[in-house]
């Protein structure tokens, strides 16, 4: 090969090798390291949200149906996020079934419409080797000028909070 192809064959492999490291092979969006390295980089004092999502009853789909089944409703879940999110955010797989949403507002309004949105982009995702309904629970906090790692605890306690009110909800931080 000539050293064009050399270049450019390196260049692509690097390419490739930095993707991978910032995106979660199974569901396509960004991972935890990637959302680590995001908050790192943030500023406390930026207009900032966090959305914890969580599949409500994952463990039922892994034990139920196989985890091949498990693996079909993340990429659901992270391509369903993906398309109501779309440019207002960015998406993580934080671990498991969990996946974050960081987004730039403070605007309640703006994050439940986006919350409610995704609910209802739900309603019509199914499976076909499965007849169990996929459904999420949601918590969001809004950064008041706290420590980003707190934001993260916040909009945790508010999706123990959607959990305990039944699932299939969303929930604000009221702290």
């Amino acid at each position: 090969m000539d050293k064009l192809a050399v270049n450019l064959y390196s260049r692509y492999h690097r390419y490739i090798e930095r993707k991978h490291n910032i995106y979660d092979t199974l569901t396509g969006v960004l991972n935890r390291d990637a959302y680590d390295r995001d908050l790192a980089a943030l500023n406390p004092m930026d207009d900032l949200s966090c959305m914890i999502f969580d599949v409500d009853n994952f463990k039922a789909f892994n034990d139920g149906f196989g985890r091949q089944v498990g693996d079909e409703v993340l990429r659901k879940v992270g391509k369903g996020i993906g398309r109501v999110v779309k440019d207002r955010g960015k998406i993580y797989r934080y671990g498991g079934d969990e996946f974050v949403v960081l987004v730039k507002t403070q605007s309640e309004a703006m994050l439940k419409d986006i919350a409610e949105d995704i609910l209802e982009s739900f309603r019509s995702i199914s499976l076909e080797c499965v007849a169990q309904e996929i459904t999420i629970s949601i918590g969001i906090a809004i950064n008041h000028q706290v420590a980003l790692s707190k934001l993260f605890y916040s909009a945790d306690m508010a999706l123990y909070s959607a959990k305990a009110k039944g699932k299939n909800c969303i929930e604000f931080y009221e702290g």
